[in-house]
């Protein structure tokens, strides 16, 4: 996938339906970052957001599971590992 990395670190990417298939509708995520960690692993550094808390609360849950994706751009399968989130903030109240 190192031509996902090249891409990221190139253009960003904006995923505006962020696995939908785990979370539902209406998470966004901006990727800004990637760096190949392993010959088979990237790691990537993005922000997520979301109106629902409780996609939040289980994006940032360890336990989540993600299933096997088929990326056609790349010809290969991956999968998510747990997210780290390392901050979370709620918008100020209106």
């Amino acid at each position: 996938m190192k031509a996902d990395c090249d891409n990221i670190n190139l253009n960003s990417k904006l995923a505006a339906d962020f696995r939908s298939d785990v979370f539902g509708p209406g998470v966004k995520g901006f990727f800004y970052k990637c760096q190949g960690v392993l010959p088979d692993t990237n790691m990537y550094w993005f922000t997520i957001s979301s109106a629902d808390q409780a996609q939040i609360d289980a994006l940032c849950d360890p336990t989540t599971n993600y299933p096997i994706i088929y990326d056609e751009q790349h010809d290969t399968y991956w999968i998510d590992e747990p997210f780290t989130c390392t901050s979370r903030a709620n918008p100020a109240d209106s």
